[in-house]
């Protein structure tokens, strides 16, 4: 991806990372139905046929013969000719009604889980998935330095690629609504980037980890900020959305952010979740 295709417009900055970062090294079973006393060995007509109706067990009965059209009593279906309860009959039908032996449990998914959702890949619990810049899939413009504020190895503009972006390929296990938090550097006026998920949308908009000006001077600083999405146009903290949340299908969604000239020069880590609990 060239995120510099996709921005419209890109230019040299001549913003230099300046907060100290130092060069550094990365370091069923089968239990039977109940069909074995079905048998018929003549009832003293001269036929074998169970289904003649003087052999003392009523059509449609449990345990005897079903009826021509194939039905039983209520609470009973029909299995190889014979009424057999509904449920616990040992062919595997859970007591759904439909005698498919599906597993279902009566949420109507199918899944067996009895959670009632509605799709077969559905968050059945809380997920968290953090991972570290310099982990990133695709890295281009960025480089691997040592945090001199405490952060480990993060990634830090290289100074010299205007449309330098990291990418990462995010594999959600489940259906769900995704928060995808940033750990980015906060220098001042220096607090957002350009951001894209799943390539869109255009044109592209910006995510900020702050909106004000701060104090000048200003020590920089890591801060952990939920993503947001600020018009290219807009001033600062007018959003689009805030927070953005993903709704995403199980499978993986890729989320990028590129670098915007005079603003943010490095990044420590992504936090995604699909609850409510910021990363601490």
């Amino acid at each position: 991806m060239t995120l510099c295709l996709a921005l419209g417009a890109c230019g040299d900055s001549s913003v230099e990372a300046s907060d100290d970062e130092t060069a550094g090294s990365e370091t069923a079973t089968e239990t039977g139905d109940g069909e074995s006393g079905d048998s018929n060995s003549g009832d003293g007509d001269g036929d074998t046929d169970p289904g003649d109706g003087d052999t003392g067990c009523p059509v449609g009965a449990e345990g005897c013969p079903c009826t021509g059209g194939g039905s039983c009593d209520p609470g009973l279906m029909c299995d190889a000719g014979v009424c057999v309860p509904a449920s616990g009959d040992g062919d595997g039908d859970t007591g759904d009604g439909d005698g498919d032996g599906d597993g279902d449990t009566g949420d109507g998914d199918g899944d067996g889980d009895g959670d009632g959702d509605t799709g077969g890949n559905a968050c059945n619990g809380d997920e968290f998935i953090e991972i570290e810049a310099v982990d990133a899939d695709e890295i281009n413009g960025w480089e691997e330095v040592m945090s001199s504020l405490g952060e480990g190895l993060i990634l830090v503009w290289d100074s010299n690629t205007p449309d330098a972006y990291v990418q990462f390929n995010l594999d959600v296990p489940c259906d769900d609504d995704w928060h995808v938090w940033v750990r980015g550097i906060n220098s001042g006026g220096a607090d957002s980037y350009f951001v894209l998920v799943d390539g869109a949308p255009m044109p592209v908009p910006i995510f900020e980890i702050a909106c004000d000006q701060g104090p000048n001077p200003q020590e920089p600083e890591y801060l952990w900020k939920e993503l947001n999405w600020r018009d290219q146009d807009d001033p600062g903290c007018t959003y689009v959305e805030d927070p953005w949340v993903q709704t995403w299908d199980a499978g993986v969604h890729t989320f990028t952010l590129g670098y915007q000239p005079d603003e943010a020069y490095a990044l420590s880590r992504i936090y995604v979740t699909n609850t409510m609990t910021p990363p601490s």
